[in-house]
């Protein structure tokens, strides 16, 4: 069986389609949410920042390395594989743990409605890019 290597244009391409759902879904529920974490002006002004984007996209570089890491030890390499355990990933690691920290950090458990539809979103269709969009190895270049 062939190994399943890394694809940095799909993990590219991840990562701008991060920044664009977390862009769009913050800017339809800015105001919310901005209200929900008593923030004054709203949260829409941290969208406009530098040092929040610089972090977002850092933090999804290392994310999708990760996801592609963690696809290639399950052997994902079709779309649907791909986006399925990408949605279980995204709510069982990412959207439950939220939904802890916002508990006990006396957080509405709205803003993890929130966060949390982002990350499901964000996981559901990143995994079903890198499932896509697979490189296996070409067993002719195997040492």
């Amino acid at each position: 069986m062939n190994e399943l290597k890394v694809n940095h244009l799909a993990i590219l391409t991840c990562v701008v389609v991060i920044q664009v759902i977390l862009f769009l879904w913050y800017s339809l529920f800015s105001s919310f949410w901005g209200e929900g974490a008593m923030m004054k002006g709203g949260f829409g002004q941290n969208l406009y920042r530098l040092g929040p984007i610089v972090i977002s996209v850092l933090t999804s570089i290392i994310g999708m390395y990760s996801l592609s890491w963690v696809f290639r030890r399950m052997q994902i390499d079709d779309w649907l594989s791909g986006m399925t355990a990408g949605l279980i990933l995204g709510i069982a690691f990412n959207v439950f743990s939220l939904f802890t920290i916002y508990s006990f950090s006396a957080e509405p458990l709205a803003l993890s409605f929130i966060d949390g539809g982002a990350n499901i979103l964000i996981f559901t269709i990143t995994g079903l890019i890198l499932g896509a969009w697979t490189h296996p190895e070409d067993p002719r270049t195997m040492p």
